[in-house]
């Protein structure tokens, strides 16, 4: 079990406790180094234009560098991204940071046997940065629930369990769930091709309305496309293409603000 530093490193002239070498700054590259007692992950972030992105993504690859070793802690020090992303809030950096930490740890598993996962400890200097942490977990989760519904076969994800988990993950929540889903109602409002195209399969299309209530912020419109499953009219995929069209449910998501 170790214990690990991770600590950003940009220039070769900042003082570390460890010889920094050129290729140790490159963005997005990581090295595991002990000295003494201590181990450190360094994260390179030598990049000229810096975007929030770029905080994620740094995120994620140094989770992906620690699921490499067997750690029982690890310690971010952020001090040097805040020197060098001073264009954003502390608390956007750690957010942006830590959504990457998340997301880089999704894995869809429902259907293979697994060990269990032991648990990491993760220290973050200040009990501010471990609530922005919380924020982060929170909107990757909501990621992640994306996922797992995009990963689901769809003979599992059909427009029934579909409908179950929305309700599920809604229940309880100052979300309304309206489901659309006789052909009378799909018709009444404007749905006619969801209409028609579920005439086409055994189970009968579900048109979902999620609507945030007591809320005051303005009228904001999210449209996804809750496709379980799509062969894009005449089907000219072969047989290795059909497995993947389950993700055609993740498809462009569009607002509309009035």
């Amino acid at each position: 079990m170790l214990n690990i530093n991770v600590v950003m490193i940009e220039n070769l002239d900042e003082k570390a406790p460890f010889i920094i070498q050129k290729q140790m700054i490159f963005y997005g590259r990581t090295h595991l180094i002990q000295v003494n007692n201590t181990f450190y992950l360094t994260v390179g972030m030598n990049k000229t234009e810096k975007t929030m992105e770029d905080i994620r993504f740094l995120g994620g690859e140094t989770r992906k560098a620690i699921d490499t070793y067997d750690i029982t802690s690890v310690s971010i020090n952020f001090d040097r991204l805040f020197k060098h992303y001073t264009s954003y809030s502390n608390k956007d950096i750690v957010v942006s940071f830590m959504e990457g930490w998340y997301l880089a740890g999704y894995s869809f598993l429902t259907y293979q046997m697994r060990e269990p996962e032991h648990e990491v400890s993760l220290q973050l200097g200040t009990q501010a940065y471990e609530y922005y942490a919380e924020v982060a977990r929170v909107r990757a989760n909501a990621v992640c629930i994306a996922r797992d519904l995009c990963n689901e076969p769809a003979n599992k994800l059909t427009p029934n369990t579909y409908v179950k988990k929305i309700r599920s993950i809604f229940h309880d929540s100052p979300v309304h769930v309206e489901i659309l889903e006789s052909e009378e109602d799909l018709l009444k409002h404007g749905l006619e091709a969801t209409a028609i195209v579920g005439k086409g399969s055994s189970r009968s299309p579900k048109f979902a309305v999620l609507t945030l209530k007591n809320s005051n912020a303005s009228h904001i419109g999210l449209v996804g496309k809750g496709v379980t499953f799509d062969s894009g009219g005449t089907n000219s995929k072969i047989a290795s293409d059909i497995g993947e069209m389950k993700m055609d449910m993740g498809g462009q998501l569009l607002s509309l603000e009035q």
